[in-house]
């Protein structure tokens, strides 16, 4: 009878493992760095493992990728890039992506990984480039390892630099106030940032 039991209940730990890393995959296609980042915290804090947070979230993002690429010639994405904020931001994009990448798309899927929050948009502009798909995965797929490589362990290192200031702090709000305010600095520090490399593309 304890042998059912602890079986039944080793399971129910293995269940558990196998549905969060299914949310690790599907957070990281779904919304990407900022939930890479999220779950890299959790494991610097003995929720899961990093290795597997960094398997997962690596396929998750090239699920995510190759989801957006399929998508990006629907009409419903076309309409989405017309709108005027959108088009407006979209055209500053692809003349920094142009300026940096020198016409050369491994260099844009690089680049798209480590400048905040153009993942998606060089995907758009990698498809209006005719790239083929399986071009696209092989340079996304060595890109996201490299960004991988950076990003998760910076994430683990920070988890557990807010494991050492709540066990000094105690203060969950705290740490999260501090979170948010670092999404929203590297937010505005993006966006800013492409479009300075906008005009210095145009100058050039």
């Amino acid at each position: 009878m304890l042998y059912d039991f602890l079986q039944s209940a080793f399971v129910g730990i293995e269940s558990y493992r196998l549905v969060a890393y299914a949310i690790v995959l599907l957070s990281a296609a779904a919304f990407g760095d900022g939930a890479i980042v999220f779950f890299s915290v959790l494991a610097a804090q003995g929720h899961m493992s990093i290795a597997f947070v960094f398997i997962f979230s690596f396929f998750g993002t090239l699920l995510g990728d190759f989801a957006w690429f399929t998508l990006s010639r629907t009409k419903l994405i076309g309409r989405y890039l017309k709108k005027r904020q959108v088009k407006n931001f979209y055209v500053h994009f692809k003349k920094v992506a142009s300026f940096i990448s020198a016409g050369k798309h491994f260099i844009a899927v690089v680049m798209a990984k480590f400048l905040y929050g153009t993942r998606v948009l060089t995907v758009f502009y990698l498809r209006s480039e005719n790239i083929k798909s399986a071009r696209f995965m092989a340079y996304d797929s060595v890109a996201t390892l490299l960004w991988l490589s950076v990003l998760v362990p910076a994430a683990w290192l920070a988890g557990k630099g807010v494991s050492m200031v709540l066990e000094s702090v105690k203060n969950v709000q705290f740490a999260i106030a501090v979170s948010l305010g670092v999404v929203i600095v590297f937010y505005f520090a993006g966006k800013h940032l492409i479009k300075a490399l906008a005009k210095v593309a145009e100058r050039r």
